[in-house]
């Protein structure tokens, strides 16, 4: 688990910050964008493919969306093939956006369904870097990390960078 000082770093700090846990951090061959279409996104959209770009990486945008019924119980909200669907062109344009401005990199995208966090943490299994915000679209914009930042700021099986 993240200490103290790492949270306080990470969710403070002007420039994007990086957590790197664990003796061996890894080769940085792949970075992983945790992409959500917010406009804060597009920062970080930037951020990963510079660091993908610099460090000879390919990068990974994923779009990940939960599903109230399967995380709530609750009824779902739209169809979800259309969910999907708006998620997936989301990432599509992410996807072209970079490669209007890093034409040599290799981007892919993934398109996710379930707890973002869990989700986006299984995908970056083995990456050298993941990338996210410091907040979504959540409507808390008071809080200095975002629900999904601030599990995976915790969790993430890889270094992660939390750009403001």
């Amino acid at each position: 688990m993240l200490g103290s000082v790492g949270y306080a770093v990470s969710a403070h700090a002007a420039c994007p910050a990086v957590i790197v846990r664990g003796a061996d951090a890894g080769r940085l061959d792949r970075v992983v964008l945790a992409y959500d279409g917010s406009e804060p996104a597009e920062r970080d959209a930037v951020f990963a493919a510079e660091t993908a770009q610099k460090a000879g990486a390919s990068l990974h945008i994923v779009g990940a969306w939960s599903d109230p019924s399967v995380t709530y119980g609750l009824p779902v909200v739209g169809d979800a093939k259309e969910i999907a669907e708006d998620v997936h062109k989301e990432l599509q344009a992410a996807r072209e956006s970079v490669l209007a401005t890093h034409p040599e990199l290799t981007v892919t995208t993934e398109v996710t369904r379930g707890e973002a966090p869990v989700e986006i943490a299984r995908i970056a299994a083995g990456a050298g870097l993941l990338v996210v915000g410091s907040r979504g679209r959540g409507g808390f914009r008071s809080l200095l990390l975002g629900s999904v930042s601030r599990r995976l700021v915790s969790t993430a099986p890889c270094p992660v960078a939390v750009v403001r």
